[in-house]
């Protein structure tokens, strides 16, 4: 990524962050002890004061402008140290679902409150083992959803969650859904990488509300592209980061004299 001064200034103040806060030792911490949450949230706490879930939204929505590329460049650095934070689940995947499936007045009130860290999100939408857009097996039924997601990263620590869902009309709908709301259950395990993942289960839960967009189906297969681009971001920097340790661990290794 070729960045501006700005974004260089951005990704030196994350790093330098992250390598005293959250480096790799913190999700060890989080992995190996029992009954541990997804993340610290004195280290979010901070990151919010900072203004990271907001640096990707624009000066309209309230954001800080940095676009794309600076949030691509905060994954990056995340990526690098495994931190585990919930900057992929809410700020990159979450916000989108937000700007692209909900209408005017639910993007102005939902995207002021992940900007300020006042909500946490994490997306629900996988029901199977293999990819599939469209939810098949959770449904709405008279004003309640019920069904079961899979693979919902960091779940338990989320303020809500973003559930899809066939509507009784049957199109795709977006259910919000508050994480203490009744006939909701999250059943969490820490998967290889050492992040936390849960199956959710929905039985009759009420949802605070339903994303009111003119075209969700549309906007939500736009969120799933942008979420794909901010995976491979974090991505890139853990491979980034395996290569750089690799090389300087065979330019000093010596074998055998």
């Amino acid at each position: 990524m070729v960045l501006n001064e700005e974004q260089q200034l951005l990704k030196d103040t994350i790093a330098a962050f992250l390598d005293e806060h959250a480096p790799i030792e913190a999700l060890r911490e989080l992995r190996d002890g029992n009954n541990t949450p997804s993340w610290h949230s004195e280290v979010w706490n901070q990151l919010v004061e900072m203004g990271v879930p907001a640096v990707a939204l624009s000066e309209d929505e309230g954001g800080l402008g940095f676009g794309w590329l600076g949030l691509g460049t905060l994954l990056e650095e995340i990526g690098r140290r495994l931190s585990p934070l919930p900057v992929l689940s809410s700020v990159a995947v979450g916000t989108s679902v937000i700007r692209h499936c909900a209408g005017a007045d639910q993007r102005e009130d939902w995207l002021a409150a992940l900007a300020s860290g006042e909500r946490v999100v994490s997306l629900a939408f996988q029901e199977r083992n293999h990819f599939h857009v469209r939810p098949k097996a959770t449904r709405e039924l008279e004003g309640t959803v019920s069904g079961s997601k899979q693979l919902v990263m960091d779940a338990s620590g989320c303020s809500h969650l973003l559930v899809s869902a066939v509507r009784a009309n049957g199109q795709l709908g977006i259910a919000c859904v508050a994480s203490n709301t009744e006939g909701l259950s999250i059943d969490e395990e820490t998967l290889m990488d050492g992040r936390k993942y849960a199956r959710v289960t929905l039985e009759q839960v009420t949802p605070e509300t339903w994303l009111d967009g003119d075209d969700v189906e549309s906007g939500f297969a736009r969120a799933l592209d942008e979420a794909s681009i901010a995976t491979a971001c974090e991505m890139m920097g853990g491979a980034r980061e395996l290569l750089e340790r690799t090389v300087g661990y065979l330019c000093e290794r010596e074998q055998f004299g």
